[in-house]
């Protein structure tokens, strides 16, 4: 039986996303998250996050700093805790989710 990759397994759960995540300037960045996850260089982020004004503290997952004039989420995991933009957390966290039905290689 063939493995499935994170592509088909998205496109069997949720079809509707598939065409935005093959898309865009983001891929790049999935894909880095995707890796770092692997590799357990960033941990998951499955638990709760909270929402408040940007500290200047750099995102966990793109590295660039969180302007004070926009937002950052705030997530602990694994006795950690990290600060994303929005976008980037949104693809941290669809990523995170999608780590739990990746097959083990």
């Amino acid at each position: 039986m063939a493995l499935l990759d994170d592509h088909a397994l998205l496109a069997i759960h949720e079809p509707e996303r598939l065409p935005a995540l093959l898309a865009g300037p983001t891929r790049g960045l999935r894909q880095q998250v995707r890796t770092r996850l692997s590799k357990r260089q960033l941990f998951a982020a499955a638990g709760i996050s909270s929402v408040r004004r940007g500290t200047g503290r750099p995102c966990i997952v793109c590295e660039r700093l969180i302007e004070t004039s926009t937002l950052e989420r705030e997530v602990e995991g694994s006795g950690q805790l990290g600060v994303a933009h929005p976008d980037c957390y949104k693809i941290w966290r669809e990523e995170s989710a999608l780590l739990k039905h990746r097959p083990a290689i």
